[in-house]
């Protein structure tokens, strides 16, 4: 009985260290798309100031 107890708290314990790994893994997932958002509009708004550099020298 000592044992399967033993053994279910290691896996209580095994499962709340999974947990913590999903919820770090979920949260730096969360940080990346917005670094990836913000780093479309960097590119996006830089294609738009050359256009508009190269439009300006056209006139």
């Amino acid at each position: 009985m000592l044992l399967a107890g033993i053994k279910y708290g290691n896996w209580l314990a095994d499962c709340d260290r999974r947990q913590k790994n999903v919820l770090i893994t979920l949260k730096f997932h969360k940080y990346f798309q917005e670094f990836l958002k913000i780093i479309l509009i960097l590119i996006t708004l830089r294609s738009i100031i050359i256009t508009l550099i190269n439009l300006i020298k056209v006139l």
